[in-house]
């Protein structure tokens, strides 16, 4: 069985992805005159999930490997080509989210104090680069709070964690409903399978069926 150390970059990726697709769209959308809920669907519903989740799944074999550099080049990769943030933000924003799944990885608490700046920087980097509306800070928190969960047995069912997946989620999008829910759970049922058969192709499956699933989440 593999560890559960190892969980961050379950959702690294997606939060990004969310972070760039809806704190753009928000923007264009006020800009065209649309309401807030409109602009926020913005262009989710023309990216490729199955594109997006094989580059996310190439960035969990090189976490999962303990490939650093692999790990820091598919981010800036997903964030500078795929979504168009500028090639500084994209790096800046890549160690960040790097230095914080790695420093978890050696942590046993203390997290709030070791792990929670990089994570906080990170999303406020995004959100002034694309003058996204939602809150860096609860984001940052959100996405720690998963890790965690992941980490304490007790609450590390797929069921739980999806939760806090989902509430992550909510936090991006400003929405909740049942396929935002969904979303979470199927990013969550993916690291498990990860964890217990290391089917990769069942996770390229669960993490691509989970981005269909959120962008129908995000247009309701």
């Amino acid at each position: 069985m593999r560890t559960k150390f190892l969980a961050p970059l379950a959702v690294l990726a997606a939060a990004v992805a969310l972070a760039l697709w809806f704190g753009r769209s928000s923007d264009r959308g006020v800009a065209e005159g649309r309401g807030a809920a409109e602009g926020r669907v913005g262009t989710l519903g023309k990216a490729d999930p199955a594109k997006v989740a094989v580059r996310e799944m190439r960035m969990w074999q090189a976490y999962y490997g303990g490939d650093l550099n692999g790990l820091s080049q598919e981010l800036v990769a997903l964030l500078h080509e795929d979504f168009g943030l500028p090639r500084a933000d994209a790096v800046a924003v890549a160690g960040r989210l790097a230095a914080a799944a790695f420093k978890f990885i050696g942590l046993g608490g203390d997290y709030e104090t070791r792990v929670l700046p990089d994570l906080e920087m990170a999303y406020e980097t995004i959100r002034r680069a694309t003058k996204g509306s939602w809150d860096a800070k609860a984001a940052a928190r959100a996405e720690l709070a998963w890790w965690v969960d992941r980490r304490i047995p007790e609450r590390s069912s797929v069921e739980n964690v999806g939760r806090s997946i989902a509430r992550l989620y909510a936090v991006l999008l400003g929405k909740e409903n049942d396929d935002i829910a969904r979303a979470g759970y199927l990013r969550a049922m993916a690291a498990h399978v990860h964890d217990t058969t290391g089917d990769w192709a069942k996770v390229e499956r669960l993490l691509t069926e989970s981005y269909q699933t959120l962008a129908r989440g995000a247009r309701r």
